[in-house]
């Protein structure tokens, strides 16, 4: 469950942590019945085989594996994380902004919802109104379906700060910039590159959620992980930019 902040969407976490088990070593675990639950499969570069898996054990350590501690959902509308695979590595993206008490959802894949006893034949069944004309295109970065292939170019093109709008793209070209050595400062943890060391000691606050950006004004003690999150306490608590409620004059943030 989130107990902090909101967490925005297209935040990356990862990567997943576990001991890596070769794919052969784990065909005998499984047929000893004795696989932990909270495994994820490795690919080839070319997603033709599974390679291996990373296996944080059947009692994970939450303070050293916490993204083990995240359970599947029993719908996927309930999903708010998409895990996916980048440079032989697990990590998890924020679907969908996560407020604050809401539980953290990702889904582990059909055969394990199966041994779950999660209904697949119903899991997806859409109960509302349906309206659409066009099957929705799929990021093949991120998993996310988009509203026909004009919106899906879009997604994966660059915005005007010249990052890719996909987060997971971005954090891709990262690591393979950092690996090409097209960059030289590079995050130990996650295998990103960065233009200035001063981008990686403000990226590396993502590990180890320091609080780095900390509030100036007076008789204030907030304290923030990014600049984003600084910037805009500040415009609202400090200098009145807010929304109002014109029904009932309660103030809002966004």
């Amino acid at each position: 469950v989130n107990r902090g902040e909101a967490i925005p969407e297209g935040v990356l976490f990862g990567p997943y942590t576990g001991e890596f088990i070769p794919a052969a070593e784990y065909e005998e675990i499984k047929k000893a019945k004795m696989e932990s639950g909270n495994a994820w499969e490795i690919r080839d570069q070319y997603n033709n085989k599974t390679v291996g898996y990373i296996d944080p054990g059947m009692n994970p350590d939450p303070q050293l594996h916490w993204m083990a501690k995240i359970n599947c959902p029993n719908k996927t509308q309930e999903q708010n994380l998409v895990g996916f695979q980048l440079a032989g590595q697990i990590y998890y993206r924020v679907m969908v902004d996560i407020p604050r008490g809401k539980e953290l959802l990702v889904w582990y894949g059909s055969t394990y919802a199966e041994e779950m006893g999660i209904e697949l034949e119903t899991v997806d069944k859409y109960t509302g109104e349906e309206d659409h004309v066009k099957e929705a295109m799929m990021c093949g970065y991120c998993g996310t379906g988009m509203d026909g292939e004009k919106k899906l170019e879009e997604h994966l093109g660059k915005g005007g700060n010249n990052k890719y709008r996909c987060g997971a793209k971005q954090a891709e070209e990262m690591v393979r910039m950092a690996e090409s050595g097209e960059r030289k400062f590079v995050c130990k943890v996650c295998g990103k590159g960065f233009k200035t060391n001063e981008s990686l000691i403000v990226h590396r606050s993502v590990h180890t959620k320091t609080k780095t950006f900390v509030c100036d004004e007076e008789g204030c003690d907030k304290s923030y992980t990014g600049r984003a999150g600084l910037v805009k306490h500040k415009k609202v608590v400090h200098e009145g930019s807010f929304h109002e409620c014109p029904e009932c004059g309660k103030r809002f943030g966004q």
